[in-house]
């Protein structure tokens, strides 16, 4: 809960003018960053680690898997966010989670830093959240905070909180337009952990869980939201076989 509260307020500063000038000068998206040669290497080591698990998390992998390196869909949920939503970019850490944080030795409770901002590009706010629910939290209590709605409702409160006190104007968005953000639940399934890690069993249990919850969370918003893309996959994949 500290660290997206936090988050909220650097997002809010980050929303000033003179900040947001720089930031969108310096920085670039995530799409222009890679390239798209990049982001299919990339989809195609996502995709060989996630075949490796088990069934259940590779079937539905399958319908949504190829969307996220398709740069006419990355577009499209970009335009969407912004234009149907009304949720702007912002500048995204791109790697939030437990080693990136740094707290107060005499505090343990108040977050210091966010550090390693190598991966940092311009998008939706609800990436670095996502990221950071998926990657330290376990399944059925983040679902339980989700269907709460307890995060997206702290994250807004203290991002209007922040703005008003910088002087602008409350976010016209709320918890349900900013929730299609979560569609970038789709993570880095990282492979961290070498097999004779005595625990490598119980982690390797762990990592398909999380893979599992995810990739159906996002499914699950995409059929309601973008099913015509869908389609289009299905269509494709019906075609090549």
């Amino acid at each position: 809960m500290e660290v997206v509260k936090y988050l909220a307020h650097l997002h809010a500063y980050l929303s000033l003018l003179k900040i947001k000038e720089k930031w969108q000068k310096e920085f670039v998206t995530i799409e222009e960053m890679w390239g798209q040669s990049v982001a299919e290497e990339f989809g195609s080591a996502m995709t060989e680690q996630i075949m490796e698990l088990d069934e259940d998390i590779v079937e539905p992998f399958k319908k949504i898997g190829n969307l996220f390196i398709k740069p006419d869909f990355v577009k499209w949920m970009k335009e969407k966010c912004e234009n149907d939503y009304g949720v702007p970019e912002i500048l995204t850490h791109g790697d939030l989670w437990n080693n990136n944080l740094l707290w107060y030795n005499n505090n343990p409770n108040r977050l210091a830093a966010f550090i390693d901002w190598q991966l940092a590009t311009i998008g939706n706010p609800m990436t670095d959240i996502s990221r950071l629910m998926l990657a330290t939290v376990e399944t059925d209590l983040r679902k339980k905070i989700e269907k709460e709605g307890k995060i997206l409702e702290l994250y807004l409160n203290e991002l209007n909180k922040k703005l008003v006190e910088q002087g602008m104007e409350k976010v016209k968005y709320g918890i349900e337009e900013v929730s299609f953000g979560r569609v970038m639940e789709i993570p880095f399934f990282e492979r961290g952990t070498p097999e004779n890690d005595p625990e490598f069993k119980e982690k390797m249990e762990c990592i398909k869980t999380r893979a599992k919850s995810s990739i159906n969370d996002a499914l699950k918003i995409l059929e309601i939201e973008a099913p015509e893309w869908l389609n289009k996959d299905e269509e494709k994949n019906v075609k090549n076989n």
